[in-house]
C-alpha cells in the first residue's frame, strides 16, 4: 500500500489460507463459481469486522478490481497453470510469485475502498459471513429465482460457503 496503513484483509487473508480445506474451498468457489477469491476473502474479512456488506457494496469492489483482473491476473493464472507442467520448475514459481503480487495489489485497492463502508450492529459470526456470502452471489448474478430447480443448481454453491463459514469459525 502507498500509506503507512497496514492492509488488515491481506494479513487476515494469509490466516485463512494457514486454516485447512480454506484454500480448496475457496479455489472451489473460484473454479466453479466464478467468484474471485479475493471478494470471496473480502467478504469473510469485513463480515469478522461487522461490516454487512450490499450487493451495491459488492459490484463496486469487483468494479475497482475488474481491469486489473481481466489485463492482469487470468491471463496470468492461465499461464501460471500452463506453466506447472513446465520442465523448468523455476518458471512456475515466478509466475506464481508475480500472480500473489497482484492478488495482494488487488487486496491493497479493496482495503481502501472498504475503509469508508459503515460497521452494524449486528453480532459477529455465522450470520454475518453467510449474508455476505449470499450478497456476493446475488453480485455475481448466481442467486436468481426460486423454486425447485434453482435450490437445486445452487445447492452445491451454498455447501460451498457453508464449509467455509464452519472452517472460519472453527
Amino acid at each position: 500500500m502507498t500509506d503507512s496503513t497496514p492492509n488488515l484483509l491481506w494479513q487476515y487473508s494469509l490466516n485463512c489460507y494457514a486454516r485447512p480445506g480454506v484454500a480448496d474451498t475457496l479455489l472451489a468457489l473460484q473454479d466453479d463459481w466464478q467468484a474471485e477469491v479475493n471478494i470471496l476473502l473480502l467478504c469473510l474479512w469485513a463480515g469478522s469486522c461487522g461490516k454487512r456488506l450490499s450487493a451495491v457494496q459488492l459490484c463496486r469492489a469487483r468494479a475497482v478490481i475488474a481491469e486489473g483482473q481481466q489485463a492482469y491476473l487470468l491471463p496470468l493464472r492461465a499461464l501460471r497453470r500452463r506453466l506447472k507442467q513446465h520442465p523448468e520448475a523455476r518458471l512456475y514459481e515466478q509466475a506464481k510469485a508475480l500472480e500473489l503480487g497482484l492478488e495482494r495489489w488487488q487486496q491493497d485497492q479493496l482495503f481502501r475502498l472498504q475503509q469508508s463502508w459503515p460497521e452494524t450492529a449486528e453480532p459477529l459470526g455465522a450470520a454475518l459471513l453467510r449474508h455476505n456470502l449470499k450478497a456476493y452471489a446475488e453480485a455475481l448474478g448466481l442467486a436468481g429465482g426460486t423454486g425447485p430447480a434453482v435450490a437445486v443448481t445452487l445447492e452445491p454453491r451454498d455447501a460451498l460457503f457453508e464449509r467455509l463459514i464452519q472452517r472460519m469459525s472453527a
